[in-house]
């Protein structure tokens, strides 16, 4: 999701699409953005965070055990915080992801379009750009010959994946391997982006096209193996979207089907699909994904829940809150916060500001925000 996975100002988490509009907030990640599947750039507001309350018990590990590195019953866990550098000229970067190693994070300076429509709404994606940072020293990536670039991911091998436009549609998926952009190719034909590309350990990436103008849900799904630059067509069901590549090749999704609904998917690149089943007279809204684990929130209740798609286990947190992020022992960012079981965590404030949470590693690495565009990464690691 679209989110996720520019959540606020960007409306649709889910990434491009000329028509999507970026004037509203993703329900638990991702509910927004499917309405409409065009995105402005935009920045993100920050939500509240601060010292998280600890939890009932509910994340396990991959044998879905309790997590043994989690802390003991009413411990505390600080983030000590530092800032992000920002290359010069950029006024308005944004953290979007983090690597699982924790060294890499890609960010985006985002400048809305003042451009409107005849009915008085912003119009056009605006200004984008990206920017990487290894071990913590930034770089402001190529634009590849576009008016916008967006990162959407990057691997623990640097590589970032991040979707490109021009004016009002989001029309190409760029790869930058080692800081070279490498447009990946379409099929003949106009196209926009569906939702944000995905990008896995071995550099694969997916996503999701359409035809400019064609249905809101549903489209082509390609997949570009680590090293080329041509798609191949993966037979997703009928409306479904990609959100997330497994390192084993499985994508994390969602399918609009009629008078059913959404539901969320793990399918393989065959098509063949396990729904992420949710309580009765629930649905789940799928927002972020990493390794045995998916969360995002339930419809229509908004509370939290986790799966671990290995084990089958499912566990439902007593929150109502949008999720964001979620690690490969199940950590997740809710509200902004980091929530881990049992565990207060704190993330330490900059400059006096209490920070927001973006992305984690598996390392225990956040990022996210202090105030209005201070770049900040937290070491949360036990």
């Amino acid at each position: 999701m679209i989110e996720e996975e520019l959540r606020e100002r960007f409306g649709t988490v889910v990434p491009p699409a000329s028509r999507l509009r970026v004037d509203e907030l993703v329900a638990g990640g991702r509910r927004s953005a499917r309405r409409r599947r065009a995105f402005r750039v935009a920045g993100g507001a920050a939500l509240a965070a601060g010292v998280l309350v600890a939890v009932p018990s509910f994340v396990r590990s991959g044998r879905g055990e309790p997590d043994p590195q989690v802390a003991a019953a009413g411990a505390i866990v600080r983030c000590e915080a530092a800032k992000l550098p920002v290359p010069a000229g950029l006024t308005q970067v944004e953290l979007k992801a983090v690597d699982p190693t924790g060294r890499y994070v890609v960010g985006n300076d985002v400048h809305v379009s003042t451009k409107l429509t005849p009915e008085g709404k912003l119009d056009g994606i605006g200004t984008s750009h990206p920017v990487l940072w290894t071990g913590g020293s930034p770089t402001a990536l190529p634009l590849a010959g576009k008016k916008a670039v967006y990162a959407a991911g990057v691997n623990a091998s640097g590589t970032v994946v991040a979707s490109g436009g021009d004016d009002k549609t989001w029309d190409s998926v760029i790869r930058y391997t080692a800081g070279v952009p490498t447009e990946l190719r379409l099929p003949a034909g106009d196209w926009e982006i569906h939702m944000f590309p995905s990008i896995n350990a071995a550099g694969d990436v997916v996503a999701t096209v359409g035809p400019v103008g064609g249905p809101l849900f549903g489209g082509t799904t390609l997949l570009w193996k680590a090293g080329t630059t041509d798609a191949t067509v993966l037979p997703l069901p009928e409306g479904g979207e990609t959100q997330q590549l497994r390192d084993d090749g499985r994508i994390f999704g969602f399918r609009v089907s009629g008078a059913k609904g959404e539901s969320s998917w793990v399918w393989d690149q065959r098509g063949a699909g396990t729904e992420l089943k949710a309580p009765a007279g629930q649905t789940a809204l799928l927002s972020a994904a990493r390794g045995d684990y998916a969360t995002g929130t339930l419809s229509p209740s908004g509370a939290v829940g986790l799966w671990n798609v290995r084990t089958g286990a499912f566990d439902q947190v007593p929150i109502t809150a949008p999720v964001a992020g979620v690690n490969d022992k199940g950590w997740m960012i809710i509200d902004s916060a980091v929530y881990r079981a049992d565990t207060d965590v704190t993330l330490a404030a900059v400059d006096g500001v209490t920070g927001t949470a973006r992305d984690l590693s598996d390392t225990g690495t956040v990022i996210g925000t202090a105030g209005t565009n201070v770049p900040v990464q937290w070491s949360c690691a036990s």
